[in-house]
């Protein structure tokens, strides 16, 4: 049986927080379309869970798709568009 190498286990860790991230992006746009079509420029959206996942990515990879942060709260963005 082959052993598990640093580099493997960096590799499952990094992909793990890309798919977390993924997730939470989906989450989120899912809120916006909704608020969107009810004619709002904002949307609360649950921050990512659990705490371990890296919110600073999840946060970039909103901005990349031309979102900012309106408000935060302890466990809530508030993105606007």
């Amino acid at each position: 049986m082959a052993r598990l190498t640093a580099d493997q286990a960096h590799a499952i860790a990094i992909n793990w927080q890309e798919n977390m991230c993924s997730a939470y992006v989906d989450r989120a746009l899912e809120a916006i379309k909704e608020r969107a079509e009810k004619g709002y420029f904002t949307a609360d959206v649950l921050d990512p869970h659990p705490n371990n996942v890296n919110k600073d990515e999840c946060i970039k990879a909103m901005q990349e798709l031309g979102f900012s942060i309106d408000h935060t709260w302890k466990d809530y963005t508030r993105w606007k568009w």
